[in-house]
């Protein structure tokens, strides 16, 4: 995410055709940020920057090498200069804002990454907060820095590794490099399977992509690659059209880096390979791109921050104009970043590192305190205090044992209950987790079994494909088969249900998967109440709304509520009337023309989009006890 390297990269050379490619990266990645149903492989531009900080920094490395003019202390002062500045602005900004805007939880996640990101680790530390329950990705406005820590990771280790085999001379430095790159994309096809998001983040699966631009680097230091700069326009048209496709073909679902990333990583380089073809000098070095090209560090670190605070300020307002706007301001911002701070301190005549690095390190230290004080829920109104800090349970939730999360695993022996009669089998996705607390309170008043089995992200739906999670299928499988073994007196089916791709009928195959079982009745319950996000966060709005005293926070409203929920509800009931099975309707039993309902007494009864807290959970329990066992 760098703007013009303008320093020596083969023969001292600037080439802004780089610029332009850079320009073409960075309006990728901020057209998939931005609008990502018309650019949904723009995250690919990502690593379209990989390839080329290989070949900058490669070049840069290898022809001081060859000078003797090597230093390691010069290298990290110039990447210093470049890259604490912009950085440092960015990560204080997002600080002022999330005191102001972030819940306790959100905020602590946010110091949490401002730590990571000063210490170039971000992408480590998204790699453990990418649990099916932390904070979504839109709510997080550093996320986008895990790309910049490969990049810093790379920088800290590739001078003394280039350095050895320099020294080892002959063709040490070729080899060394497609021996990592090798590697590298061996590790990385081996795990985007079984590990995705750390395959996705994790430096050595991600090295290859770097390598092949120190491939280039090396030929064009070494002479080869002016000695075969013939069909420059085929691999430069080649190239660009490998990007277009990447960005066309690959998706959210792919398995993506794996093979995929094949498509941008050769194509990018080819593109690179070419300096002296037409569509390097005529499109590529247009002045207009190139001068994207030169502010595309500023701007890549300012559009997603001010993209995510403002999902987090509206919810609702999704529209194109508010991001064009968004869009728009980061290019101001990222223009008075790169003329006002990045060009003076990097270019400057001031001995600016020892005050950077104390900087970055007073900004990470900020992050610590952050998560230290667990978000400083002291800083929120008096009125909301109690209701912010709001976590799943996974104990009460039995996660990872009747709930699974991430993959394919076996349910525990115990998700199948005492062996009670009559007994209540609950089947569906991490919104049925939400309510097992609440049936499981009833037990201690009302005899009879519980058994869960839930997957998070799953509905109970037999081959209903959820993107992100290829094992759905497989495992409602398994939760059928427990089904017809156990042959329980009452099949609970619950979830949000309001998954893309899903329709009323699909539930035609979870209702034939289950008739050969005729002692056993079928309640489906409808979707839940939802919240943009997050109940939590309405209470904090509708507070700074109106300073409302704490025993005065409405019990009802209607803020931020999905407007969709009340017609797939009546679709839902209108198609288990069709199929002859039960039907329940959360949202009847929550919510009125007033609102729906937001506490019982002091506690909420949705702990984010609307999965049930426990109170609320024993709650909806309560009210649906008359349906399941209507002799009682």
């Amino acid at each position: 995410m760098r703007s013009s390297q303008q320093q020596r990269v083969s023969h001292a050379t600037y080439r802004p055709d780089i610029d332009g490619l850079r320009a073409v990266a960075v309006l990728l990645v901020i057209g998939f940020h931005a609008f990502p149903q018309w650019v949904r492989g723009g995250f690919i531009g990502v690593d379209v920057f990989f390839v080329i900080s290989g070949f900058l920094i490669t070049g840069i490395l290898l022809d001081d090498l060859k000078s003797g003019t090597f230093s390691f202390s010069r290298f990290y002062a110039r990447r210093i200069r470049r890259i604490f500045p912009a950085l440092i602005v960015v990560l204080i900004a997002c600080l002022a804002l999330g005191w102001w805007l972030l819940l306790p939880d959100e905020f602590s996640s946010l110091g949490r990454n401002i730590a990571g990101g000063a210490a170039f680790a971000s992408n480590f530390t998204v790699i453990h907060e990418t649990g099916y329950f932390d904070v979504e990705a839109a709510r997080k406005p550093l996320l986008h820095l895990w790309s910049l820590g490969i990049e810093e990771q790379f920088y800290l280790v590739w001078p003394l590794v280039l350095l050895i085999a320099f020294r080892v001379g002959g063709n040490a430095i070729g080899w060394l490099i497609a021996a990592i790159l090798a590697a590298s994309f061996l590790a990385n096809v081996a795990t985007v399977g079984s590990s995705p998001a750390a395959t996705f983040y994790w430096p050595f699966t991600r090295a290859w992509e770097l390598m092949a631009g120190s491939i280039l680097a090396w030929l064009a230091v070494s002479g080869t690659m002016s000695a075969r700069t013939g069909w420059a326009d085929t691999r430069a048209a080649l190239g660009i059209t490998l990007i277009v496709a990447a960005v066309a073909l690959i998706g959210k679902s792919s398995e993506f880096p794996g093979w995929w990333a094949l498509l941008p990583t050769l194509g990018t380089a080819l593109v690179v390979s070419a300096e002296k073809a037409w569509i390097n000098r005529k499109i590529l070095a247009n002045p207009a791109l190139v001068f994207v090209g030169l502010i595309s560090y500023p701007l890549y670190l300012w559009h997603w921050p001010l993209l995510s605070f403002q999902t987090i300020a509206n919810p609702d307002g999704q529209a194109v104009l508010p991001r064009a706007t968004l869009i728009a301001t980061s290019f101001a911002l990222a223009w008075l970043t790169y003329v006002a701070i990045e060009r003076p301190v990097r270019f400057g005549k001031i001995p600016a590192v020892p005050y950077l690095g104390a900087t970055m390190v007073a900004a990470g230290l900020s992050g610590l305190v952050v998560v230290h004080y667990d978000g400083f829920a002291d800083r929120m109104p008096a009125a909301i205090r109690t209701l912010a800090p709001i976590a799943v349970d996974e104990v009460a939730w039995r996660t990872e044992k009747c709930l699974l999360e991430r993959t394919y695993k076996h349910f525990a022996s115990e998700c199948s209950g005492d062996g009670r009669r009559p007994s209540v089998f609950l089947w569906g996705d991490s919104y049925a987790a939400s309510l097992y607390p609440g049936l499981k309170a009833l037990q201690t008043s009302e005899n009879f079994g519980l058994a869960q089995y839930t997957i998070a992200g799953c509905p109970p739906v037999p081959d209903f494909p959820v993107e992100g999670r290829p094992f759905c299928a497989a495992t409602n499988d398994v939760v059928i088969a427990i089904i017809r073994s156990a042959k329980p007196d009452v099949i609970l089916l619950y979830s949000t249900w309001n998954y893309p791709g899903f329709d009323p009928d699909k539930l035609d195959a979870t209702v034939n998967a289950l008739r050969g079982l005729p002692k056993s009745r079928i309640v489906l319950m409808g979707p839940p109440p939802m919240w943009a996000n997050g109940l939590p966060q309405a209470m904090l709005e509708e507070y700074r709304a109106h300073r409302l005293a704490g025993s005065a926070l409405p019990e009802r409203t209607l803020l931020h509520l999905a407007a969709g929920i009340p017609g797939l509800d009546k679709a839902l009931s209108a198609k288990a009337a069709a199929l002859g099975v039960e039907y329940i309707s959360v949202w009847d039993v929550l919510c009125n023309p007033s609102g729906c309902l937001t506490r019982i007494g002091d506690d909420l009864t949705s702990l984010d989009y609307g999965h049930l807290t426990i109170p609320g959970a024993e709650y909806l329990a309560a009210k649906i006890m008359p349906v399941l066992f209507p002799d009682r």
